[in-house]
């Protein structure tokens, strides 16, 4: 379990020298730390308003403005489970996001929502150019995959959309 509050975590390793160095720094940047619009009386959070903010994605999700300043163990699986989303999908710099089973505490509606956010990352103005997703569900796999690697008995195999699809009777 991670120490703090999501809002200190999130702030901590916007901070890191080697992402700071990685990260382009607008006017008036805080080393990649959550912005001052984010901060209400100090410490409070007041949500963004795009697809790069933690804020915005998270709020988006579902959650509430007071989970940035909860403690970590006062935290659900599912809102645990979207804070660190929201955040990885919101720091500067970041070209790839390694997920491993990304929905797996959420019900299917908060599912939908993670999964549309996700696919749109590599397409938006997000520095994210791709996303690997492990997932064990074939329907989660063909709503958000573009190529898939397979790992069965008898090895891996490497497939695209099309190839997948037509052998599993989907097209």
């Amino acid at each position: 379990m991670l120490p703090s509050t999501p809002r200190h975590f999130f702030t901590t390793i916007s901070e890191f020298g080697s992402r700071a160095a990685r990260q382009e720094k607008p006017k008036g940047s805080t080393n990649g730390a959550a912005p001052s619009e984010h901060h209400v009386n100090g410490d409070r959070a007041q949500l963004g308003t795009d697809l790069k903010d933690p804020f915005h994605i998270a709020k988006e999700w579902g959650l509430a403005d007071d989970v940035w300043d909860r403690e970590w163990a006062t935290l659900s699986g599912g809102e645990a489970q979207r804070v660190l989303l929201a955040i990885a999908c919101g720091l500067s710099g970041t070209e790839i996001l390694l997920l491993d089973e990304p929905t797996s505490a959420l019900d299917s509606e908060t599912s939908a929502l993670v999964e549309k956010t996700l696919t749109e990352l590599p397409k938006s103005s997000s520095s994210i150019k791709a996303i690997v997703w492990i997932t064990h569900s074939h329907e989660q796999s063909e709503r958000v995959g573009t190529r898939w690697i397979n790992v069965t008995e008898h090895g891996i195999e490497e497939s695209d959309s099309s190839a997948y699809h037509n052998r599993n009777g989907s097209v």
